[in-house]
């Protein structure tokens, strides 16, 4: 019979051990992870939404078909429903010859 109430309070022990593990270490642990992976996931977020550009960029932001801001070399942050368009802004020397036409679209 003794032997019996010593493993019954040996097993009492580890039960309380145990619960006192969980609650005192693996809750707050799990919390704080918890919270860790929902920051991460906001920061991500957050930093997507950061719209750059090179210094020979145009960058337009436009939502609903309006726009909402355009520039060379634009640094903002954009909304959630916007979309961005960049296109690179360098300046093209185009050489072209003509001559003058008359209303029947004949050469002079």
């Amino acid at each position: 019979m003794s032997e019996e109430v010593i493993l019954e309070a040996a097993t009492t022990g580890n039960h309380e051990l145990v619960q006192n593990l969980i609650h005192k270490v693996a809750i707050p642990v799990g919390a704080l992870l918890g919270v860790f992976f929902v920051a991460m996931f906001l920061f991500k977020y957050i930093a997507s939404l950061y719209v750059t550009s090179e210094a020979n960029e145009w960058v337009v932001i436009l939502n609903n078909g309006k726009m909402k801001a355009a520039g060379v070399g634009l640094n903002c942050f954009r909304g959630p429903f916007d979309q961005v368009a960049k296109f690179p802004s360098q300046v093209n020397k185009v050489t072209f010859r003509t001559e003058q036409v008359t209303k029947e679209m004949q050469g002079i």
